[in-house]
């Protein structure tokens, strides 16, 4: 593509002086994506880009890329042109988990290359830990079974090493009463004297690959 702009500048310049195209100014221009934490809980999730900035109206056409920073692998590429300047990524659950950059190639209508500022986002692996609560006389018992989006077959797989908190709502907010460490089979348990009836919910912790998140609360 940057051979064919620059021919296309060389026979609009009539092969007289051949000189470098000059960079526009465009200090503002910079890549957006529509989220900066994307959740993977199925084969792939589509993640929208588009350029941003006063100087957007000048775009004649954008290429997209998003890249693993810490590997540099490339997971998915896009291009926009006729001045459009947004499109999608796809991402898929095989790809690598991690934090990604965005950025690429900018041109304006005179075939000008533009600087665009890149932009980062995270993608990780959703959990889940549904809480299941049972009372006996005075004592509670919480039980949850902490699984991962794996992509594999099953999809969902215990989420083994992952730190779990039970936790109580009090006036104050959410206390933690417990603390776990998930084992192979995914099931974690707490057993307590509580005679009143409270509200409970389950806590997973983030991981490096695995998104945090929070069970629905029960009342026990």
């Amino acid at each position: 593509m940057r051979l064919a702009r620059l021919a296309i500048v060389g026979i609009l310049a009539g092969g007289l002086v051949a000189a470098a195209p000059g960079s526009a100014s465009a200090d503002d221009l910079r890549y957006v994506t529509s989220t900066k934490k994307v959740v993977v809980n199925q084969s792939y999730e589509n993640v929208a880009w588009h350029l941003a900035g006063t100087d957007v109206s000048r775009v004649d056409s954008v290429d997209a890329t998003l890249e693993h920073v810490a590997t540099r692998e490339v997971a998915d590429f896009d291009f926009a042109y006729d001045g459009e300047t947004s499109g999608t990524f796809r991402f898929y659950d095989f790809d690598r988990y991690g934090t990604y950059t965005v950025y690429g190639e900018v041109y304006d209508y005179d075939y000008n290359e533009m600087s665009a500022a890149a932009t980062t986002l995270v993608i990780k692996a959703a959990s889940k830990s549904p809480l299941t609560a049972t009372r006996s006389g005075a004592y509670v018992t919480l039980r949850t079974t902490t699984k991962k989006y794996d992509g594999g077959y099953p999809r969902w797989k215990n989420h083994r090493n992952a730190v779990v908190r039970f936790q109580r709502k009090t006036s104050g907010g959410w206390t933690t009463i417990a603390r776990r460490t998930v084992p192979a089979n995914g099931v974690t348990s707490a057993r307590f004297r509580r005679p009143a009836p409270a509200t409970y919910r389950v806590s997973v912790a983030e991981a490096s690959k695995v998104w945090a998140s929070r069970s629905g609360t029960v009342r026990r």
